[in-house]
């Protein structure tokens, strides 16, 4: 049994598995009768996401994006690039994703951690540092427009929908105050 500060320690690292040839486990000491695998810790990998907003007669809304692989709810969101501030990088994942331009926040609004699956045998815990975009314009043409369906829905029902429980929370804390960030 771990203690408290043992269990905070391994919520910051992950466990990631390593799948050798014909998708059978790899283990450090294998044994005939056990399965073989074996873990690496690695600390979370670093996304940037946008949190596009409007502003209507009615109240807030916010874009809510399907991922291309599942259909699940969610934010735009992609890795960091160098050269490409985290505000920047922002701003083109919600273009590229949902066709959205606007102005940018130059400091992150929040953050929250999801597990992220890579391939058929590899997931990697994320922590996102998320962006609010003001929305001005929404394109009729986009990079990904064809993979993903795009809605606009208000914080409160955007948080019931997505499956992140940390995200969930970022836009349950979503109102007016936030944007004067």
């Amino acid at each position: 049994m771990q203690n408290n500060a043992g269990s905070q320690r391994a919520d910051r690292l992950q466990l990631c598995a390593i799948y050798g040839p014909r998708d059978r486990l790899i283990h450090d000491t294998p044994r005939q009768s056990e399965p073989r695998i074996r873990f690496v810790r690695m600390k979370p990998l670093k996304q940037i996401a946008a949190l596009p907003y409007v502003e209507t007669e009615s109240g807030l809304l916010v874009l809510l994006i399907t991922t291309r692989s599942s259909g699940r709810w969610t934010i735009p969101k992609g890795w960091p690039k160098p050269g490409i501030s985290n505000a920047e990088m922002a701003a083109r994942e919600a273009f590229e994703e949902a066709g959205i331009s606007g102005q940018v926040s130059s400091r992150s609004m929040g953050s929250f951690l999801y597990t992220k699956r890579l391939h058929l045998f590899s997931w990697a815990r994320c922590n996102v540092e998320v962006y609010l975009l003001h929305t001005l314009l929404q394109h009729l043409h986009w990079p990904e427009k064809e993979s993903r369906r795009t809605l606009w829905v208000e914080p409160g029902k955007a948080a019931s929908m997505v499956r992140e429980s940390q995200l969930a929370m970022v836009l349950r804390g979503f109102d007016s105050s936030a944007m004067s960030l």
